[in-house]
């Protein structure tokens, strides 16, 4: 730190001039640093638009003895610059962000104090939260993996009935991406029916009966393919829980064209 630009020592909560700046009844109402930063467990920084240092409270002194040293290039401050940029050019006040100090997460929450300049910076440690999120998206992305990489044709729809996934052996095998239709559309636009001829209804497709908590085993329809090709499906659902709540429903596809059809020579 460049003690000549510097003005004045870095406050801690025992000194009389460390009472807070924007508050204009702290000479009567004893209001200052000491009364609540300094017994904060979480981290409590000031400084100013050259990211120099005013004041830390214990705790930030305790989380981040470096911070003076480091100075600008402490993660604790990586937000500070572009704050007073928006302060400047949108006349913001308050902002919120996150950072990673070491294996730490902290949400910050950042207050342009007017009557001298300087930006004060509550940090909250969310880092319980941060990995339970990081766990879930990593989660996520393995279901994902394996959603895409099964052979069985595959799709998800949500309570409204709209697909939201569909793998890509679905995609081969209905010859397009259902991904955004409502699946009765998409009943409609492939011409599903019952083995006897007659059209199958949104009430009666698969997956909406799965919303509607029932199990779907193994049911047959005929399936116009977008080549022109007749084929026979055999569907289940399943629906979707989350927790006790129906959130959509999985449905798998296989052809039985060719099996069906040795049955029916079969019988003939």
């Amino acid at each position: 730190m460049d003690k000549k630009e510097h003005k004045g020592p870095v406050k801690n909560g025992n000194d009389v001039v460390d009472r807070h700046p924007d508050n204009p009844s702290k000479l009567e109402t004893g209001v200052d640093l000491a009364t609540f930063p300094e017994t904060n467990p979480n981290p409590i920084v000031e400084a100013d638009v050259h990211k120099r240092i005013h004041y830390m409270n214990p705790a930030a002194r305790n989380l981040m003895p470096d911070l003076m040293i480091a100075g600008n290039g402490h993660p604790f401050l990586q937000h500070l610059e572009s704050f007073f940029a928006s302060i400047s050019r949108e006349g913001l006040r308050t902002i919120h962000k996150e950072v990673r100090i070491g294996d730490r997460y902290y949400r910050q929450n950042m207050h342009y104090i007017e009557n001298c300049g300087h930006v004060r910076i509550y940090g909250f440690d969310i880092t319980d939260k941060k990995e339970a999120e990081l766990t879930l998206s990593r989660l996520l992305r393995e279901r994902d993996s394996v959603f895409n990489a099964v052979m069985t044709p595959l799709f998800i729809v949500d309570v409204n009935s709209r697909v939201v996934m569909s793998n890509p052996a679905a995609v081969a095998f209905y010859g397009m991406d259902t991904r955004g239709m409502q699946a009765p559309a998409t009943a409609e636009r492939l011409s599903i029916r019952h083995l006897d001829g007659s059209m199958v209804s949104p009430e009666q497709l698969p997956s909406f009966r799965a919303l509607q908590g029932e199990m779907v085993k193994n049911e047959r329809h005929v399936v116009i393919h977008p080549a022109g090709r007749k084929i026979i499906v055999e569907s289940s659902a399943s629906p979707i829980y989350d927790g006790v709540q129906i959130s959509g429903a999985v449905v798998a596809l296989h052809e039985v064209t060719e099996r069906e059809e040795l049955l029916l020579d079969l019988e003939k």
